[in-house]
């Protein structure tokens, strides 16, 4: 019984620790951190959320859009900013596109889950619609390797109530979200 309280604890503490680094690169080195984001914020600013699952640690970001480069071309031209494109089929920017990132983080090793294909649904309460995000693996052109995460973009209309959820091998985090 000693040892699986030690354990217990040990796993808590874990996740605490990965929930705050997480958190932290999230909120400042990625952008964002607010729940709710303001049009005239947007261009700078965008919604970063936790979640827990039973086996990860799930930080969400919806921040303005991205442009993605396929590493050849990426590796041609230099990019200063937007992202590098891994895996999938990268979304165009549209007038209500939003870019959505989900870095998976393992609660047993603290490091980020690599080669997974998680789903990302998003529901818009406003418009009664739903849209099902085509995920692409991809990290930061400057950031690079610490970056890496799962995402695309997606449309999002401002003042829409939006439900996304991130799903991998069973595990759902939800993320209720407002843009205003």
């Amino acid at each position: 019984m000693r040892f699986f309280l030690k354990a217990a604890a040990a796993l808590v503490a874990t996740a605490a620790v990965i929930a705050a680094a997480a958190y932290g690169l999230s909120a400042f080195a990625l952008g964002g951190g607010a729940q709710q984001v303001h049009y005239a914020a947007a261009k700078e600013a965008g919604v970063t959320e936790v979640r827990l699952t039973r086996h990860y640690l799930i930080v969400l970001n919806v921040v303005p859009p991205e442009h993605m480069y396929a590493p050849k071309l990426a590796a041609r031209i230099h990019p200063t900013e937007g992202e590098l494109n891994i895996r999938g089929t990268m979304a165009p920017i549209t007038p209500d596109a939003r870019h959505f990132e989900a870095h998976i983080y393992s609660l047993a090793t603290g490091m980020p889950v690599h080669g997974a294909h998680p789903t990302i649904t998003v529901v818009d309460h406003t418009a009664h619609s739903s849209e099902q995000v085509r995920v692409t693996i991809m990290q930061d052109v400057i950031v690079g390797a610490r970056d890496y995460h799962y995402g695309n973009n997606a449309n999002m209309a401002y003042g829409h109530d939006f439900t996304i959820t991130v799903s991998l091998n069973g595990e759902k985090a939800v993320y209720p979200v407002h843009l205003s």
